[in-house]
């Protein structure tokens, strides 16, 4: 793709930004069950560690979470020509990675 349209051109999983904005003006800050919590972890409740990546306690952290989200899935799909495979299978190592560092 010639670099001038390569601006143009809106990264897919930037979009994702969107749904967790849009839910938490919807039905505001996280649930306690989906917010990651090491010891309901350990008790059995697997869940939080796959929904802690998408939940936000207050707009601050969403704005911060969804600019950086943007930001990066930007710079993979529009420079480095990543595909969004590539960028969801990223994503899974990453938070992965992020839950096992916790």
């Amino acid at each position: 793709m010639p670099d001038g349209l390569r601006l143009l051109r809106l990264p897919i999983t930037g979009y994702l930004c969107v749904i967790p904005i849009g839910l938490y003006y919807a039905l505001g800050a996280a649930p306690d069950a989906l917010v990651f919590d090491r010891a309901a972890i350990m008790d059995g409740t697997w869940g939080s560690l796959i929904s802690c990546h998408w939940v936000h306690g207050n707009v601050s952290h969403l704005w911060w979470d969804s600019s950086a989200f943007w930001v990066l899935t930007y710079l993979l799909e529009t420079h480095l020509d990543w595909t969004p495979q590539q960028l969801i299978r990223a994503m899974a190592v990453s938070m992965i990675g992020v839950d096992l560092a916790i």
